[in-house]
């Protein structure tokens, strides 16, 4: 009937808005997130005696893959445009750790090894760091960063921080 019919549509409709809302709260949570590790990394540079290294916003710049920004910030290392730090920042998604040995080279959804090297090949760094939120990431991860943290050779660092606590203790060490 048509008074079910408006029930239903207006039901939809606060749906909607609803998850409007909460794309619009994980969209500035991500942004307000790559500011505040941006600040995080330049306080550090100057703190521990980096001051030649350049700390760049690079996340609205397409990088060498046409289209792709991945690598939302780059350290130049003594300024060097040849020693690179590319830093990805996920802190708005849970992503899987994403074992390369079985993956396909055809897959299109995102791993946290996936996104390092894309990271790499995006922005010429040789080193990269992939920064998840430990409130948001994926029970893999967690799994290989035992402490927080773990290398992968030839590929890079995953760091989990706290934006609730502000530790970003991981994030430093992976920098230093």
């Amino acid at each position: 009937t048509e008074g079910q019919l408006g029930k239903h549509l207006g039901s939809l409709k606060a749906l909607y808005e609803l998850r409007e809302l909460r794309f619009k709260e994980t969209a500035s949570k991500g942004l307000s997130a790559e500011v505040t590790i941006l600040q995080f990394l330049k306080d550090m540079a100057e703190e521990v005696g980096f001051a030649n290294d350049e700390v760049s916003d690079t996340s609205t710049l397409a990088g060498n893959i046409k289209g792709n920004k991945t690598g939302d910030i780059i350290i130049k290392v003594d300024g060097d445009d040849d020693i690179k730090i590319g830093v990805e920042i996920k802190i708005d998604q849970s992503i899987a750790y994403g074992e390369l040995i079985n993956r396909s080279p055809l897959a299109k959804s995102d791993t946290a090894l996936s996104q390092l090297i894309e990271t790499s090949a995006n922005r010429n760094s040789k080193l990269n760091i992939i920064v998840f939120d430990e409130d948001k990431v994926d029970s893999t991860i967690k799994n290989k960063c035992v402490q927080g943290i773990s290398y992968v050779p030839n590929i890079g660092f995953i760091t989990i921080i706290s934006l609730l606590k502000n530790e970003n203790r991981n994030l430093a060490i992976a920098y230093i």
